[in-house]
């Protein structure tokens, strides 16, 4: 069988690491995290005037475009990303994993208590309290998106700061704070994609 068709925890290290194998999980993960970045962003962007000068149309499109095409694009987004944390290329390890999940949780649950302050703003008959919710909602739902997109941004900034730093220190302290040196490092003993299993530290920092 090739490797797409079977479990990828009964394949040996070469076919669970094989471009055949990892292929579609990044490529997926590429194409949904791209697109929730789209989306989000026009949604947010959007959100005061972007639709309509009519405040009455513009809130009705706003939330039309937020349930039709940026929800799902979110889904997609966190569910590709979850698949890729689950299958896991390059060994990390269970408390690096549960950091990754846990974002993905807090995405969730940020965007369901946005939405629901946007709820209990409509109900709402105080003008000075409908207009706090709508508020709340405004901020909850933009923490929802820099915390959905934590991984393809801010790590990376974290990334090239350790990388920075390492370079006025030696070979094993660079190991230790820049992942990319590290996985360098395990490359260089033959572990297939640089393995994260010894490089949890500045995985960590990350």
């Amino acid at each position: 069988k090739s490797p797409k068709s079977v479990d990828p925890g009964l394949l040996s290290e070469p076919e669970r690491n094989s471009p055949e194998e990892l292929d579609p999980y990044f490529t997926a993960h590429l194409i949904a995290g791209l697109g929730w970045l789209f989306f989000g962003f026009v949604q947010i962007f959007w959100a005061r005037k972007g639709w309509s000068t009519n405040t009455e149309v513009q809130h009705k499109i706003h939330r039309l475009f937020g349930y039709c095409v940026a929800l799902p694009a979110l889904f997609c987004h966190l569910f590709f990303a979850s698949r890729m944390i689950l299958r896991n290329p390059v060994n990390q390890v269970g408390v690096i994993k549960s950091l990754y999940i846990s974002t993905v949780f807090e995405s969730v649950l940020s965007c369901y208590i946005g939405i629901g302050y946007m709820r209990k703003a409509k109900r709402a008959t105080d003008t000075t309290r409908k207009e706090r919710l709508k508020q709340m909602h405004k901020v909850r739902m933009t923490f929802a998106y820099f915390q959905s997109i934590f991984g393809s941004g801010s790590i990376r900034i974290a990334a090239w700061i350790l990388w920075v730093v390492g370079k006025f220190f030696g070979p094993e302290m660079q190991a230790r704070i820049d992942r990319g040196a590290c996985q360098t490092s395990a490359c260089d003993r033959n572990q297939q994609l640089g393995s994260a299993e010894d490089c949890w530290v500045p995985v960590f920092l990350n």
